[in-house]
């Protein structure tokens, strides 16, 4: 859901989409969970959850208090 609403949020304000940390790398993995591109290795998706959603929420709050 993140990266689909990233992949959004990319065609409807780019500047903004460029605030988030990784935005390309978001989308890639939401695409790859979505189309089945390989197989998702468990402690991958584990450590992205555990380090990376940390600081997109960091972003996400920052955008939000910006406007």
């Amino acid at each position: 859901m993140i990266g689909k609403a990233l992949s959004q949020l990319c065609k409807i304000d780019p500047h903004s989409a460029e605030q988030i940390n990784e935005w390309r790398r978001i989308i890639g993995f939401r695409n790859q969970l979505i189309h089945g591109y390989g197989v998702i290795k468990n402690e991958i998706t584990w450590d992205i959850i555990e380090s990376k959603l940390p600081v997109l929420l960091q972003d996400v709050e920052r955008l939000l208090a910006d406007k």
